[in-house]
C-alpha cells in the first residue's frame, strides 16, 4: 500500500473521530452524559489510536499536520453548518397545509432538539437492551 493512501486513511480516521468528539458539544448537558458514555469515549480512543498510528508511520511534521488538518476541517464544517442553520432555519416561516404557517424561534427549536436527543437515547438503550 502506498504511503499516500496510508496518509489519506490516517487523516480520514482523525476527521471521523474528531467529528464525533465535536458533536458531543451539540447535545445538551442532560443528554450529553449518555452520549459521552456511549460515543465520545470511543471517539477519543479512536482519535488517540489514529494519532499514535500516524506518529509511528509518518514523520513528525506529517503527524502534526494530519492532526491540525483534521481538527481544522471539522471546525470549519461545524462552523458552516451553524451559519447555515442560523441563516435558513432560525426565525424563518414555514408554510403548512391549509394556509397555516409555523414560525421557528429559539424556544421551539430547543424543544425539537430536546425531543430528538431523548429519542436518540431511547434508540440507543433499545439497541443495547434488546
Amino acid at each position: 500500500m502506498s504511503m499516500f493512501f496510508k496518509y489519506i486513511l490516517y487523516v480520514f480516521s482523525l476527521i471521523w473521530a474528531y467529528s464525533f468528539i465535536k458533536m458531543q458539544n451539540v447535545f445538551s448537558k442532560k443528554t450529553g452524559i449518555i452520549f459521552t458514555l456511549f460515543v465520545s469515549k470511543i471517539s477519543w480512543l479512536t482519535f488517540i489510536v489514529a494519532a499514535y498510528y500516524g506518529f509511528k508511520n509518518f514523520s513528525f511534521y506529517y503527524f502534526i499536520g494530519g492532526i491540525i488538518i483534521s481538527i481544522f476541517l471539522v471546525q470549519i464544517v461545524f462552523w458552516q453548518i451553524s451559519l447555515f442553520f442560523n441563516k435558513k432555519i432560525v426565525d424563518s416561516k414555514i408554510s403548512l397545509p391549509m394556509g397555516k404557517s409555523l414560525v421557528l424561534d429559539q424556544k421551539k427549536l430547543l424543544k425539537i432538539k430536546t425531543f430528538f436527543e431523548y429519542l436518540i437515547i431511547l434508540i440507543i438503550i433499545k439497541y443495547l437492551v434488546f
